[in-house]
């Protein structure tokens, strides 16, 4: 099943309304007005494969990984951790 994001052009915007924008995304306590955007550098891209190789060669030692990127990768396990607990990572 294909999953479509539904942001809505703002129609609204679009015919001058002053309508108050509706939340687009919400999830824990955090709400989006607007449609998300990718905002990932190429620095947050490489912790996350580090991160999945990480993961996939089963969650050793991170004792050769610099200070930064043990700390992204134990912080991206503990929400690994969290959705799992909750049901919403299925694996």
């Amino acid at each position: 099943m294909d999953v479509v994001r539904k942001c809505a052009w703002k129609a609204a915007e679009r015919s001058g309304s002053k309508k108050p924008d509706r939340p687009v995304w919400a999830r824990k306590g955090v709400i989006s007005m607007a449609c998300p955007k990718s905002i990932i550098t190429t620095k947050s891209l490489e912790l996350l494969e580090r991160f999945s190789y990480w993961k996939a060669d089963g969650g050793g030692s991170l004792m050769q990984e610099d200070a930064k990127t043990a700390d992204a990768i134990l912080f991206l396990n503990e929400q690994w951790i969290e959705e799992q607990d909750h049901g919403e990572v299925k694996k």
